[in-house]
């Protein structure tokens, strides 16, 4: 039995290579000595250095109580909901961009502002926090550093 019986032909065929045409480099040529492992090899058996190490300072940070990817992507998931959820001139105001109201809020000179728009409540001073002292002097009342002079006159004779 030939192979032409069975309907199966073995002949290759042989495939047309694609081209592929290279422009100018993007790779900076000046550099192409300091990276050439052989160089760098032949430099460390002259000398015994190796100074293409990195020279910066290590940095060391706590970085234990950052959220994973996924928690850190659901919080601006959720961001972004909550702020589409919010009116179209709300929204226009702040150019559709989530970060630019955070930004907005995050300044205490906006909090007026951001209360009349409705991403802010009034905030009530709790009790025991410490609220702006007020001039409230009545008509008619001796001013505070005459009413204590007056109250040392009389005690520590």
């Amino acid at each position: 039995m030939s192979m032409q019986e069975d309907g199966i032909d073995n002949k290759v065929v042989p495939r047309a290579r694609p081209k592929i045409v290279f422009g100018e480099s993007l790779t900076k040529q000046a550099f192409k000595d300091q990276v050439d492992i052989n160089k760098i090899v032949a430099k460390y058996q002259k000398t015994g250095m190796v100074n293409h190490l990195n020279q910066r300072e290590p940095f060391y940070g706590d970085v234990s109580d950052i959220r994973t990817y996924q928690e850190s992507l659901d919080v601006v998931n959720k961001a972004e909901e909550l702020f589409m959820g919010m009116t179209a001139d709300v929204r226009a105001k702040f150019h559709n961009d989530p970060a630019e109201m955070v930004e907005f809020l995050a300044d205490e000179k906006n909090s007026d502002e951001a209360v009349k728009l409705g991403l802010k409540t009034k905030r009530e001073p709790e009790v025991g926090e410490e609220q702006p002292i007020k001039n409230v002097a009545k008509k008619g009342s001796k001013k505070g550093s005459e009413a204590s002079e007056e109250g040392n006159e009389g005690g520590s004779q």
